[in-house]
C-alpha cells in the first residue's frame, strides 16, 4: 500500500497496482504496455476532469458577478437562475448559428464540386467528338469555297 495525495489535497492509501496505474509507483512485476497505455488513458480523464470543472468554475463565477449586476430587490437565487438561463439561451443560439453557417457553407461547397464536376465531364465529352478535317489543298487554295462550307453548315 502506498499514500498519496489527491488533486484535493486529501492523504489517501492506494495499491501499488493502482498507484502504477496513476503513475506515481513502481511497475508491478508481469505488468505490460497495456498497463501503461491505461495509467495515459487515466491521466486523460484526469485531465478532461479538470478542465470541465474548471469550465464550470468559470461558468458559476461568470453568472455570479452577472447576478450581482442585478438590483438588490431581486432575490439571488432568482437572479442567478435567470442569468445562467439567458446566458446558456443566448450561447445555445450563438452555436446553433455557427453550426447553421456551417453546414451551409458544406452544402454550398458540395454543390458547387458537383456542378463543377458535371461541366467539366460535359466539356470533355464534347472535345472527345471534335475532330479536325484534313483540309484538301483545292480548298487551301479557294477561301470563298470554304466560307460557303461554314455558311452551309449553319443554316
Amino acid at each position: 500500500m502506498q499514500c498519496v495525495r489527491s488533486h484535493s489535497g486529501s492523504i489517501r492509501q492506494i495499491s501499488a497496482r493502482h498507484a502504477m496505474h496513476l503513475g506515481c509507483g513502481r511497475p508491478v512485476a508481469g505488468t505490460g504496455r497495456v498497463h501503461h497505455m491505461i495509467a495515459v488513458r487515466a491521466k486523460k480523464q484526469d485531465e478532461v476532469k479538470e478542465g470541465l470543472s474548471s469550465a464550470v468554475s468559470m461558468a458559476k463565477s461568470a453568472v455570479d458577478v452577472a447576478a450581482d449586476m442585478l438590483p438588490e430587490s431581486v432575490p439571488r437565487p432568482v437572479a442567478r437562475g435567470g442569468v445562467a438561463v439567458v446566458g446558456s439561451l443566448i450561447l445555445l443560439t450563438i452555436v446553433q448559428k455557427v453550426l447553421s453557417g456551417v453546414f451551409t457553407l458544406a452544402v454550398l461547397a458540395a454543390l458547387g464540386y458537383f456542378w463543377f464536376t458535371s461541366k467539366n465531364s460535359k466539356d470533355e465529352d464534347e472535345d472527345d467528338d471534335f475532330k479536325p478535317k484534313k483540309r484538301s489543298s483545292t480548298s487551301d487554295d479557294d477561301p470563298l469555297s470554304e466560307m460557303n462550307q461554314i455558311m452551309d453548315k449553319y443554316k
